[in-house]
């Protein structure tokens, strides 16, 4: 990581800004909207309820270190799956096929950096039903584009930098920020690896950080105002991982999020989180901007045919369907039977791998952290636990998705999660047109909405008919 390999004499230049660049297209099947294509052709637009700002808006930054494995593909979709950014930004991506990660990951759409080789390429991906994407220039350290969070809110620039290895190539990427700074006046954030060290206390190990390196960071940021946005959980986010050897670890904040005063206002209650550290040398980086996430409370009871296939299954059976039994009560019966054990049988992969998501967060957060063998230990230890619950819970997706093979080494969604979630997007009602043609968006509303149609619909009014008689 902090090798000096030799100067690219082009690696901070930027274009000039806001030059809109090819943008890669990945289509959904049954996509309904319109999205843009390399070659600029365009199909028409097909009809679409409006847009609606969903109650929480966030986008992941995360240096990866490669993509090329399946353990990395687990890992990234667990995060989608947890935290279903809208846009999703991933260095140091190391892959020639971004698109099909794209798809795999469920984005509609996705803009690379230019890269010598594979290496140190940005991959920048959204959702199109949360935000759009416009007016684009990228650089190898770092991608520049326009964000508008929908329905209505205010764009702002957003950079997703990579910064280069090489002082040389830094300062580069220093002037090229204070040259966006003076020409973009408005709403700017950036987030990244900045690869630099601000200050003493961001580090742990190795040599003392350099001062009039560190220096040149912060004139950049003063000379573009720009305010560190603090974070939320473990303070380091990266480190070499020599957890055997405690004289030999080090531990960095390199991976910063920053914004001028205008996008400080914007979104007075942003928040940057520290995710856990588990596949890569770095945490992921989270930025929330607003709001809950849905409620799926009181989901009805659906009978899941991959219960059939577990040996335990039939005594289940046994158990609520008794001989002397009416149907009604022995089916409430296994309602509940069921219910308890699924949780008990499958749900319990869940619940251990947000138990040990936590461990690792807090055990990452703790004070103590880098002078603790045994905390050292236990994250590798906990971390290589978490890959083996990780690869438990495609096997549940496979399982629930009805399909029977699993193409070995190539772990993605595509071809068993994929299938689950699409099923469940589709039984999702996000908003809701009612007879007089209104729209309806928050789920209170929609709830009530629904239950008073029904009752309406199953409700009559008994009128007497007319008697004729006839002779």
């Amino acid at each position: 990581m902090r090798t000096e390999p030799s100067v690219s004499p082009h690696q901070g230049m930027t274009k000039p800004l806001l030059n809109l660049t090819p943008v890669f297209s990945v289509r959904r099947k049954n996509q309904a909207i319109l999205t843009r294509t390399p070659l600029g052709s365009e199909k028409p637009q097909k009809s679409q309820p409006p847009y609606h700002q969903p109650p929480m808006i966030n986008y992941i930054i995360w240096n990866v270190r490669g993509g090329n494995n399946a353990e990395f593909k687990r890992h990234c979709m667990d995060i989608v799956h947890l935290h279903k950014p809208a846009l999703m930004v991933l260095l140091e991506i190391k892959m020639a096929d971004q698109k099909k990660l794209a798809e795999e990951l469920h984005f509609d759409m996705l803009i690379q950096s230019p890269a010598i080789g594979l290496s140190g390429r940005i991959m920048l991906m959204w959702k199109e039903d949360n935000v759009t994407v416009d007016e684009v220039s990228t650089t190898p350290q770092g991608i520049h584009a326009m964000v508008k969070v929908l329905p209505d809110h205010t764009p702002w620039l957003f950079s997703a930098i990579y910064a280069s290895n090489v002082l040389a190539n830094r300062k580069l990427l220093w002037e090229s920020l204070v040259t966006i700074s003076k020409s973009y006046p408005n709403n700017w954030f950036l987030g990244g690896d900045f690869n630099e060290v601000l200050k003493a206390r961001d580090k742990f190990g190795g040599n003392p950080i350099n001062p009039s390196r560190s220096n040149l960071f912060w004139d950049c940021l003063n000379e573009c105002n720009l305010l560190d946005l603090g974070y939320k959980g473990n303070k380091f986010t990266w480190t070499n991982k020599r957890y055997k050897n405690k004289t030999s670890l080090i531990l960095e904040r390199i991976d910063r999020c920053f914004a001028n005063e205008s996008w400080t206002f914007q979104y007075l209650e942003a928040t940057v989180i520290h995710l856990p550290r588990t596949h890569s040398d770095h945490c992921p980086i989270q930025v929330v901007l607003k709001g809950d996430s849905l409620n799926y409370s009181n989901r009805p009871f659906r009978f899941e045919s991959m219960w059939t296939s577990h040996p335990s299954f039939p005594s289940i059976i046994n158990e609520a369907f008794t001989i002397n039994s009416h149907l009604i009560q022995s089916t409430e019966t296994f309602k509940s039977i069921v219910t308890q054990w699924n949780r008990h049988t499958f749900d319990n992969i869940f619940h251990k791998k947000r138990r040990m998501l936590a461990r690792i967060a807090g055990i990452q957060k703790s004070p103590n952290y880098q002078f603790s063998s045994y905390m050292l230990n236990l994250e590798s230890n906990l971390t290589s636990e978490l890959d083996s619950i990780l690869k438990n819970e495609e096997d549940f997706w496979k399982l629930k998705s009805r399909i029977n093979w699993l193409n070995e080494g190539d772990s993605n969604t595509k071809f068993f999660h994929t299938s689950t979630l699409n099923k469940r997007r589709r039984n999702r009602i996000l908003f809701l047109k009612e007879e007089s043609g209104s729209w309806l968006y928050d789920q209170g509303d929609i709830k009530a909405s629904i239950v008073s149609f029904f009752k309406n619909l199953y409700t009559s009014s008994h009128t007497q008919a007319p008697i004729s008689t006839t002779n």
